[in-house]
């Protein structure tokens, strides 16, 4: 863990080294399973990377898209802290990303 600093807050962060990247690569390997890692929401305090199924189309406006970079923002940071009362845990958070069109 790393300590960074978020608009005067202070938080603490996993770092490259300590992400899970074995576990990462484990399940793009195995893309035919319909499994994919996103960063959950699992309680005050804590995130951490769960497997979830991977999305549908549902609408005609509807896109699916491969994320290759994310980031988490101030809006989850005030997740992290209870301060959202719809985030409940499971939620999947880290809306800032870049992506690929599949």
């Amino acid at each position: 863990m790393a300590i960074m600093n978020f608009g005067g807050v202070e938080e603490n962060v996993v770092t490259r080294e300590e992400f899970p990247l074995e576990k990462a690569r484990e399940v793009l390997k195995n893309d035919k399973d319909n499994i994919m890692l996103a960063y959950t929401y699992v309680k005050p305090g804590k995130f951490e990377l769960q497997e979830k199924p991977k999305p549908g189309l549902k609408d005609s406006r509807d896109a699916i898209v491969r994320v290759t970079l994310g980031s988490i923002c101030t809006s989850d940071l005030h997740i992290k802290h209870g301060s959202v009362p719809r985030a409940v845990p499971g939620v999947t958070v880290g809306h800032e990303m870049w992506e690929k069109m599949l």
